[in-house]
């Protein structure tokens, strides 16, 4: 029998025979997840007692049960999802993987055995033409995630998205906020009218909102400094004019609260996201804006204004904290359409 260990967070198999050398044999199961590594171990000790495969000598990752016979495309998709859904996995997810599945069953054959397939079959779903491009991305991601798993239960030894390549998504521009539609929401809602007007003009995001204290903001030396970001470090912004005054309206709690800008004592980070996000909503509904804009429009609203002020990618970039320059490109590249658009209303 083989033993199942667990060494850095990962499992895998060590086998022992005193006739062989080494006398003992460890086998990456390449798993953290211990169901998963219970079905390897089992599918390995069974196939190696039947001497059909040598943990001295195979490789786990290609190793292909013979004595199963070979399995159609619909009785793959159908072991992957019922794995998927012991798993735990959402029932969105689930719905995903049958949707895309079972289109690509019916475009190449449900009888069809899954070894036959090959990467021009795939090419050809995955990059349909008469459907959109983030279809076309998210065909190639969950169907990607059907052929990496068939791989590694050695259903396929040779996957055929190894010479696909991934299809671009759409870029999405960004559902900015509007100067007046902040100034028609923080009507509705003129108690939180600091706290979205504050959003706004430094661009922070509703996490970094709710942990901001009256001590991370230097008023003297107009910067406030944001304990954790998304990435999670710290960084310092600037404290423009427009959020002071935004600030110079919230009453100063911290010496009878906990300090905290926005958030009251005791709400945590997620409750005090939640509930800001819902009250923006609320607020947008009831001043009549009928575009999908959310709380963190705000923040897609301050990169806009910048991009809209012939700001560059590289200060967009900075001042939102990117991780990267192509997602502040995005909003120089909606403010240079929307240009585009003013122009042709008067040159034609």
């Amino acid at each position: 029998m083989a033993t199942l260990a667990k060494h850095h967070g990962r499992y895998y198999l060590q086998f022992y025979d005193a006739d062989r050398s080494p006398a003992r044999k460890r086998v990456a199961l390449r798993t953290t997840d211990k169901r998963e590594a219970t079905k390897r171990k089992k599918r390995l000790e069974s196939a190696y007692f039947e001497d059909r495969y040598d943990p001295w000598r195979d490789d786990p990752r290609t190793f292909e049960d013979r004595s199963q016979k070979p399995l159609t495309v619909a009785e793959t998709l159908a072991r992957f999802i019922r794995q998927r859904e012991d798993e735990g996995k959402s029932p969105n997810t689930i719905r995903s993987y049958e949707s895309i599945g079972g289109l690509f069953a019916d475009a190449v054959g449900g009888d069809t055995l899954l070894r036959g397939i090959e990467p021009h079959d795939v090419e050809r779903f995955v990059r349909d033409e008469s459907v959109k491009p983030n279809t076309r991305e998210n065909r190639y991601r969950h169907l990607r995630a059907v052929f990496s798993w068939a791989r590694r239960e050695g259903l396929l030894t040779a996957d055929p998205f190894e010479r696909v390549t991934r299809p671009k998504k759409e870029e999405a521009l960004p559902k900015a906020v509007r100067p007046e539609e902040l100034d028609a929401v923080c009507a509705e809602r003129p108690d939180l009218a600091p706290l979205f007007r504050f959003a706004f003009y430094t661009g922070m995001r509703s996490s970094e909102l709710a942990r901001l204290r009256f001590e991370d903001v230097d008023t003297g030396q107009r910067l406030v400094h944001i304990n954790r970001q998304k990435n999670g470090k710290a960084q310092t912004i600037p404290l423009n004019t427009k959020a002071a005054e935004a600030l110079a309206a919230v009453e100063d709690r911290s010496r009878s609260g906990d300090g905290f800008v926005f958030r009251s004592d005791g709400q945590t980070v997620r409750r005090f996201v939640e509930s800001t996000s819902q009250a923006f909503r609320r607020a947008k509904d009831r001043a009549g804006i009928e575009r999908p804009v959310s709380f963190h429009g705000l923040r897609h609203g301050f990169c806009t204004a910048l991009a809209e002020a012939g700001k560059s990618a590289v200060v967009i970039k900075e001042a939102a904290r990117h991780a990267n320059i192509q997602t502040s490109m995005i909003y120089v590249s909606f403010a240079n359409e929307a240009l585009k658009s003013e122009l042709d209303d008067v040159f034609g």
